[in-house]
């Protein structure tokens, strides 16, 4: 398998899957360091971080369906003549394609292959940015853990494979658990329809009887509030991006719905 000196466009590009990341219990992708020999000692390590979206905030679990930055950083002691990366997220419980990536920065791209989405380099990139950066939302409730699988290499620039240097990252995200007052109890008992979802501006909320509703972000911040109604209507154009919770209630029952703003 060879990566980034055979393949300075990406590796998945031209069907190269380099990641390290399970393909079943038994199995796994080749990295880069199958091909690439470390005669160079760049010191170079990885790191994968996940950050609630337009911010330097960490996470250590993912809201379903909620918009994250991906930050893959090459760490090196000294200097090489560029880079180049690859990097997937999985289910760990199906070794399925995980989330959707979106908006890669200059000079990189994301590839299908295998059923999984890559983010990689489109050519080989410099020796001054050394974080790359994608848009992540989140898959579906009941996903379970999601693993973040990347590899980077530091490489000479001898359009060969000595002479580089690779590391591999690996980030486990567990599914945020929903609390008891987000249960539907019982389940879609006003039968809430939000539209449009995913969002950009305005936000419809329709629901078969009067309820009283109130809108949270994830932090628990109150949004927006209506009072005994069927059908409101919300601007979130000024609104960060990511998931936000809807509560139904009608002093009887609670019920909760989640959109996204885009």
């Amino acid at each position: 398998m060879i990566g980034l000196a055979a393949y300075p466009d990406g590796p998945a590009k031209n069907g190269v899957q380099t990641t390290g990341a399970p393909l079943s219990a038994a199995d796994k992708e080749y990295t880069c360091a199958s091909c690439h020999t470390a005669t160079t000692n760049y010191g170079v390590s990885a790191t994968l971080m996940v950050y609630e979206a337009g911010t330097s905030t960490s996470v250590s679990q993912y809201t379903p369906g909620a918009t994250y930055d991906v930050a893959m950083t090459a760490n090196t002691t000294s200097t090489p003549v560029g880079f180049g990366f690859q990097m997937t997220a999985i289910q760990s419980s199906t070794y399925a394609a995980a989330g959707t990536f979106s908006a890669p920065m200059t000079n990189t791209q994301l590839r299908s292959q295998g059923g999984r989405s890559y983010y990689e380099q489109a050519r080989r990139l410099g020796n001054t940015v050394k974080t790359y950066t994608v848009k992540w939302v989140a898959p579906a409730a009941g996903s379970g853990n999601v693993g973040f699988y990347g590899n980077v290499l530091a490489v000479n620039g001898n359009g060969g494979t000595n002479g580089d240097m690779t590391a591999q990252a690996t980030l486990i995200l567990p599914e945020k658990a929903i609390t008891a007052i987000e249960k539907e109890t019982p389940k879609d008992l006003f039968s809430l329809e939000v539209f449009p979802n995913p969002a950009l501006g305005r936000v419809q909320i329709l629901s078969v009887r009067p309820v009283s509703l109130r809108v949270f972000d994830l932090k628990g911040r109150e949004m927006a509030t209506f009072r005994q109604t069927q059908l409101a209507e919300i601007n979130t154009q000024n609104w960060p991006s990511g998931a936000y919770l809807i509560r139904a209630d009608d002093g009887k029952y609670v019920s909760v719905k989640t959109f996204v703003k885009q």
